[in-house]
């Protein structure tokens, strides 16, 4: 969560927002390249996640502001660094309890 708030002085808003809800798909392409079986239900989600980030990060996603290209990268960086911590926390939390579906754990 530090690293989006810290983010957000190098990028845009809408920027920060859509790279740092990338975490579910990197949540699957973990799962994947662990030995853990993905379903196609699940990459059916990540490609409709995709396209809806797609659409929706279509109309101010290009749009930087009066930002420097060089710093909105170094933010959008900080914000794929926040989502891929995001998984790490959601692995962490599945480990201590292994009882629980995937998704819910997600969720908590």
């Amino acid at each position: 969560v530090l690293s989006w708030i810290y983010a957000l002085q190098f990028t845009t808003t809408v920027r920060a927002s859509l790279l740092s809800s990338l975490h579910p798909i990197f949540l699957v392409i973990y799962l994947y390249c662990t030995t853990n079986s993905v379903t196609l239900y699940e990459w059916c989600g990540v490609m409709v996640s995709l396209v809806g980030l797609f659409i929706i990060g279509s109309d101010g996603m290009w749009d930087l502001g009066e930002k420097e290209l060089v710093s909105v990268l170094v933010g959008d960086a900080r914000c794929l660094i926040a989502a891929a911590s995001q998984v790490m926390v959601i692995i962490t939390r599945r480990q201590l309890t292994p009882h629980l579906p995937l998704m819910q754990v997600n969720i908590m």
